[in-house]
């Protein structure tokens, strides 16, 4: 039994999974490394498909190629098998183009991620970041959290990152997105480049040194001290006039504690920088000179006072 047959029979098999229930992962794995079995012995193909339409011209001409082939078994057997495989590419392959990888981030950690076209993410504390395993048409992640972008430039197809409450389109550049669902404000920070944000009907570019804050369906724009919406990546901690719950907010991600009573964080703004790597007891005592009461509950929850 020759190699060929082998991953036809595989494909055969799981063929037969997808139509009785869901895939898991191995078995998409071993379909699209058939898919690309198929593309190493035809040298006349030169890319992986991006949509059906392409996906069913490669899979035509294989079949084209396969009708002139000397035929030593029953033709019955082999056209079978080509009709099963053009079958089971044509219902999967749209599964494979969607996968979705998810990338999540606990307490107290920072995660880098290479995204499918080489732009590249750092994501802080808390942070859930949403993108599908192949870009096709267009290149999209979702983001609730906080993330510092640095985007690979495509003329033909723009990058774009979707919030809870807004979309930034993007070309190539670097920015920063802060949009945690718990935060009653989203920040957008542009530190080079270009970018646009849609947010209900308005919509605005940014320049190098501006701030999006976006708060109550309201939208306004800022400029901000260099490095101050990027300070977390680099380990520290860099309060500038931000509102005290939020403050407190970015501060239960990093320390992993629960917050409560958040409604009776006093409206103030506070200011200043520290390194990430302060303990809990420490900040604890700074949180109280600056006047924000509360009492801990071991090291797991705040409750405001």
């Amino acid at each position: 039994m020759n190699e060929e047959t082998n991953y036809r029979q595989e494909a055969a098999r799981i063929f037969r999974h997808f139509r009785e229930g869901n895939p898991n992962e191995e078995e998409l794995a071993k379909l699209q490394s058939w898919y690309n079995y198929r593309v190493g012995i035809d040298n006349g193909y030169d890319g992986m498909p991006e949509s059906l339409d392409q996906m069913d011209r490669y899979m035509a001409k294989m079949l084209r190629k396969s009708r002139v082939k000397p035929v030593y078994k029953s033709p019955w057997l082999y056209a079978a098998a080509s009709v099963l495989l053009v079958g089971m590419l044509y219902f999967v392959w749209p599964m494979l183009l969607r996968q979705e990888i998810s990338v999540t981030v606990g307490a107290g950690e920072k995660k880098s991620v290479r995204l499918p076209d080489g732009s590249m993410v750092v994501l802080n504390a808390g942070s859930i970041l949403q993108y599908p395993k192949n870009f096709t048409n267009n290149r999209t992640a979702n983001l609730n959290g906080e993330g510092y972008f640095i985007v690979g430039k495509s003329i033909s197809s723009p990058f774009i990152v979707k919030t809870p409450l807004q979309e930034i389109a993007v070309l190539g550049t670097e920015f920063n997105v802060k949009a945690f669902p718990a935060d009653s404000v989203e920040r957008i920070s542009l530190v080079t480049g270009r970018v646009l944000v849609k947010a209900n009907t308005d919509s605005f570019h940014l320049r190098p040194g501006q701030q999006e804050i976006y708060t109550q369906g309201k939208a306004r724009i800022s400029f901000i001290k260099p490095g101050a919406s990027t300070a977390w990546k680099d380990g520290f901690f860099d309060f500038f006039h931000k509102p005290a719950e939020e403050v407190l907010q970015e501060l239960s991600r990093w320390y992993g504690f629960e917050l409560v009573h958040a409604e009776a964080i006093p409206n103030k703004e506070l200011v200043g920088r520290m390194p990430k790597t302060l303990k809990l007891t420490t900040v604890l005592f700074m949180l109280r000179d600056a006047g924000i009461h509360f009492r801990m509950e071991g090291d797991k929850r705040m409750i405001i006072l």
